[in-house]
């Protein structure tokens, strides 16, 4: 701890203490924290090699001894049936017994591979395997005889080639899982014995970092105390109003320089309060002049409020005055675009009755077409009942019956023709009239557009009209407001002056009392 030794030449700073102090405490900790990561992680590492690697290898050896054990209690209940389908049902048995322990072997193999297993592990379950190879061949041949029937032949080879190899398979499965047991309990007595020894290296550690943290605390607070003693007897000497206090110190750091500034605060303020009572007296003396001023600008504040007050009512009469020519423009603006909308209806009327006409002109000349067919029908009709009267007249007294009707069809067919023509004649006289009536329209139509686009020039120019009235509503509602603010502005300056007066008044008394409270302080 040679740091806090104040040695001749040497001013170390409060800054470089603490830090040089905080930096040994935390490397304790850091070392402290590193011990402790290395041990879990020792202790972490053999608990997982028990759980995931010992734990699944035993499982995986148990479980083959069980099948191991399944397959011979099958085979030897094959040996003893009858009946073909018992013994079918415990071939099927055998066989997936048989599956499920290679499927068993191949994870307990793949695990070895996996987890790194020692040299005598993979020896052990190669000595499985062989006996495995030599066994499951023996075990087919006397499931084959049971099935087969021959059962005294399948007992013999159960009993002297079967069970042999057998046992020495289970033999070296519970061998095996023996062996992972003892390394089960191998591994947990290291595993103790870490735990042991983390929590005495744990518990000296943190012992010797509680005590060197007391002593640089120690060391800290006698660096520290005296100095900030120093410092709080002069700031209470201050406090008291005695500034002719003298502060020495030949520290050079951070306290040092403390004491430094209160010795420098000190000084300015015995300066700050004696210049502080020579400006007092000035300060009353203007004081007293400022109130006379005061006096004199609330008279003339006061004459100003009145004539704006004056003009703000004459403003605002302009303000209702020019709001009621606006509103009149906003309803001539309105009735402007009415009309103009009632004439762009009514042009569209005429534009489709001049459409209503010429379908009107087109009918007509279709029905004259039709009539000049039934005329040319009727001319024709004409002729073939004439010719038929005349055959009939050449037939005599047979064909007589036959010339009446020719005649009445010959009647009729002139009476049709006379219509027809009648009816054309009308047709052509209604057909001038809607021409006539057409072009009169069409004439009306041009009027309307022309009505309607006068109109329209009218309502674009109210509608100026109209905004230029809002412009100027807003002009001089906008004057109205600035003189409304400009009285309440001048109303708020006649406010400040009485309150300017009052200030004044108030900065006299104050004055007094900053004489009065200057006085305490003692400077020499």
């Amino acid at each position: 701890m040679s740091w806090f030794n104040l040695r001749k030449g040497s001013h170390p700073t409060l800054a470089r203490r603490f830090g040089l102090s905080f930096a040994a405490i935390l490397a304790l900790f850091l070392a402290l924290a590193g011990v402790s990561q290395f041990l879990l992680s020792t202790l972490s590492a053999r608990m997982r090699g028990i759980v995931e690697v010992n734990n699944q290898q035993m499982a995986l050896a148990n479980t083959m001894i069980v099948q191991v054990a399944d397959m011979a209690l099958a085979l030897r209940t094959l040996t003893l049936l009858t009946e073909v389908k018992d013994i079918d049902a415990e071939v099927g048995v055998l066989r997936k017994t048989q599956e499920a322990y290679l499927k068993t072997e191949k994870e307990l193999a793949d695990a070895l591979v996996a987890h790194g297993a020692s040299e005598i592990d993979r020896d052990a379950l190669g000595q499985i395997i062989k006996v495995r190879e030599r066994t499951l061949p023996l075990i087919a041949k006397a499931a084959q005889l049971g099935a087969d029937g021959a059962t005294p032949e399948a007992t013999l080879v159960l009993m002297n080639e079967v069970r042999p190899v057998e046992r020495q398979w289970r033999a070296l499965a519970s061998e095996f899982a023996r062996r992972q047991t003892e390394l089960n309990a191998s591994a947990y007595a290291e595993a103790r014995n870490t735990q042991e020894t983390a929590t005495i290296a744990l518990s000296c550690a943190g012992l010797a970092a509680v005590v060197a943290g007391a002593l640089l605390a120690w060391r800290l607070s006698a660096a520290v105390v005296q100095p900030v003693n120093d410092a709080i007897r002069v700031a209470e000497s201050i406090a008291g109003g005695d500034l002719s206090n003298t502060v020495a110190t030949t520290r050079r750091d951070e306290l040092g320089r403390l004491l430094m500034a209160i010795s420098s605060m000190q000084h300015r303020l015995r300066t700050l309060v004696g210049d502080i009572r020579h400006s007092a007296d000035s300060i009353s003396t203007a004081s007293a002049e400022i109130a006379m001023g005061n006096l004199d600008l609330s008279q003339r504040t006061e004459q100003q409020a009145a004539s704006l007050q004056k003009t703000t009512a004459n403003v605002g009469e302009l303000t209702g005055t020019v709001r009621d020519n606006a509103t009149s423009a906003l309803q001539a603006d309105a009735l402007a675009r009415s009309a103009s909308q009632v004439a762009a209806r009514g042009g569209d009327l005429v534009d489709q009755v001049v459409a209503t006409m010429a379908d009107i002109s087109t009918s007509s000349q279709r029905i004259v077409d039709i009539i000049s067919v039934i005329d040319s029908i009727a001319f024709q009709t004409n002729i073939l009942a004439l010719n038929a009267a005349v055959e009939a007249a050449r037939a005599g007294e047979q064909g007589r019956g036959f010339a009446v009707v020719a005649g009445e069809v010959r009647q009729l067919a002139q009476r049709s023709a006379e219509a027809a023509r009648e009816i054309k004649t009308l047709i052509n006289a209604s057909g001038e009239r809607v021409h006539t009536g057409s072009r009169i329209v069409t004439d009306a139509g041009a009027t309307m557009r022309e009505i309607v686009a006068s109109i329209h020039r009218v309502s674009e120019i109210m509608s100026g009209l109209n905004t230029s009235s809002q412009a100027q509503r807003s002009g001089i509602e906008a004057v109205g407001g600035e003189v409304e603010q400009l009285d309440t502005m001048t109303q708020q300056n006649a406010a400040l002056v009485e309150q300017s007066a009052a200030a004044t008044e108030s900065l006299k008394e104050q004055t007094h009392r900053l004489t009065q409270a200057v006085r305490v302080f003692r400077l020499h």
